[in-house]
């Protein structure tokens, strides 16, 4: 006896839709990151170290130009990473940028942490660097946590000087590069090996997707010109041959008459040829 499955849910619906659902899904959660990225980068640009913050409280109106959410969350990235945060968010936005053009993004779980120690380092770096006349902050350009990480190369070198505070920080810098190439999807992707890890072949409503997805309005503007086109070329090229048709046919049909034989005349009836 069969068994019959009772289906619910996307499993209703055919693999292609629900592989086009997906790429949109995809689509929607890249455009959020990169609108993520967008949102703390001006409230990174717009930061002031005299705004209202979980470090510092004041009665002063907020100049973050996304009010106190935006001086809280740029003054926590400002303490702890100083200019490093920088980096977090340019890997942020290639992890954006790949799932709105499709490209492969997994091993998050081994890609978040690296985000974080690439990060981290990248910190460590810009604290060997000299802090810039009126830093507002007692941390150097590293933040806390780049000043803690050089605080440990000297635990483990001793004391640096300039030129072997320019090294450590060299290092941290190419040591940085690792993780952080890793973390933004440019190593380790996953690849078809064989042939049964290798994608199914496109549809054509997938091929449509794909296609509107690429040219937007202009694309589907255009494809439904190129199909008015084709079809106006098509009925004229059928009216050229009925015409040009028209004659043979109708010499095919006389001759046809011509060829009919005469009709038998009938016969006489048995009467007629008794009289």
């Amino acid at each position: 006896m069969g068994i019959v499955e009772r289906q619910t849910g996307l499993s209703l619906f055919p693999e292609a839709f629900k592989d086009a659902m997906r790429r949109k899904m995809r689509q929607l959660v890249g455009l959020g990151a990169l609108a993520a990225v967008g949102l703390v980068a001006i409230a990174l640009m717009t930061w002031t170290a005299g705004d209202p913050s979980l470090s510092y409280a004041t009665n002063a109106p907020v100049k973050n130009w996304l009010g106190k959410p935006g001086a809280i969350i740029a003054d926590l990235l400002m303490q702890l990473l100083g200019l490093g945060a920088i980096v977090l968010l340019a890997v942020t936005a290639t992890w954006g940028w790949r799932l709105m053009t499709h490209r492969p993004l997994d091993r998050m779980g081994l890609r978040t942490p690296l985000w974080i120690l690439g990060g981290a380092l990248a910190a460590v770096a810009l604290s060997t660097l000299p802090a810039p006349s009126g830093w507002p902050l007692p941390t150097g350009i590293g933040g806390v946590i780049g000043d803690r990480g050089l605080s440990a190369f000297t635990v483990l070198l001793g004391a640096m000087g300039a030129r072997s505070q320019g090294l450590a920080g060299a290092l941290a810098a190419l040591i940085a590069l690792g993780p952080l190439a890793i973390a933004s999807g440019l190593w380790l992707n996953r690849e078809p090996i064989d042939d049964e890890e290798a994608p199914a072949p496109r549809s054509s409503y997938e091929d449509r997707e794909r296609d509107d997805a690429r040219g937007g309005i202009g694309g589907a503007i255009s494809n439904s010109l190129g199909a008015l086109a084709h079809m106006a070329l098509a009925t004229k090229a059928r009216f050229a041959r009925a015409v040009s048709d028209a004659p043979h046919h109708a010499r095919m049909a006389a001759d046809v008459r011509r060829e009919e034989p005469a009709k038998a005349p009938a016969a006489p009836s048995r009467l007629a040829a008794r009289a």
